[in-house]
């Protein structure tokens, strides 16, 4: 997400298959997925529920998150939604145009990663140069932050729709210090995502989005395909 992951050449979650020798006796979604830039984990529960992980093997290439959700009846599709969340902090600079901060991500390894998240302000209205309140742009996306007393709250979006599977929208929220300098908080970032496995048990076909809308079909949709390691 956000500030540097433009360099990544290839999209979040383009897997790539790779070869498996025999089918997957169990039939079920357990086990670890390899792509390219991606592995992916699933663990499968008797009560038709799942969770999972998923962590990028270089972190300009996306942010690490997790999956979540339930599985049919045949067993076949999965479906449920991801997540992906951290930490920011931004310090408003003394004339209230620009802000200055970063991000930081945590896999499920512990791994971290962080890198720059810096804004300015797009309109400034007189009086409003010690408030939060308002729209900031920086390198990859746009956010729309309201202050209420000590705390904030807001969106972000890319700026170019075309390359939101890499950069993708968000919820931020968090608290000010006692000088309303120094923004301290966290991001969050969620879609749907539905996985129909193979018949052999190897790999899996699927789509994600972004927000609550149901998978189903659309323009608004991405591939997440996956082939199984172990």
């Amino acid at each position: 997400m956000k500030y540097g992951i433009l360099c990544c050449v290839i999209a979040l979650f383009a897997f790539i298959p790779m070869g498996v020798g025999a089918a997957h006796e169990d039939m079920d979604w357990n086990g670890t997925w390899l792509s390219e830039n991606f592995e992916l984990t699933i663990i499968q529960a008797e009560d038709g529920n799942f969770t999972g992980s998923y962590r990028p093997y270089n972190p300009m290439s996306g942010d690490p998150g997790t999956i979540q959700g339930t599985i049919e009846s045949d067993g076949k599709v999965l479906s449920g939604i991801w997540i992906e969340t951290g930490t920011c902090s931004f310090i408003l600079s003394d004339d209230g145009h620009v802000f200055n901060g970063s991000y930081e991500s945590e896999d499920a390894i512990g791994k971290k990663n962080s890198a720059g998240w810096n804004g300015t302000r797009l309109i400034i209205e007189e009086g409003t140069e010690s408030d939060w309140t308002g729209e900031w742009i920086s390198d990859v996306d746009i956010l729309h932050l309201s202050q209420n007393g000590s705390s904030v709250t807001g969106t972000y979006e890319p700026i170019i729709e075309t390359v939101i599977d890499l950069v993708e929208p968000g919820i931020i929220e968090g608290v000010l210090s006692d000088d309303g300098k120094v923004f301290t908080g966290t991001w969050k970032e969620e879609g749907r995502v539905r996985f129909t496995l193979s018949d052999d048990g190897l790999s899996f076909n699927g789509t994600y989005g972004y927000g609550d809308t149901e998978i189903i079909e659309g323009s608004d949709l991405y591939n997440w395909n996956a082939t199984r390691i172990q």
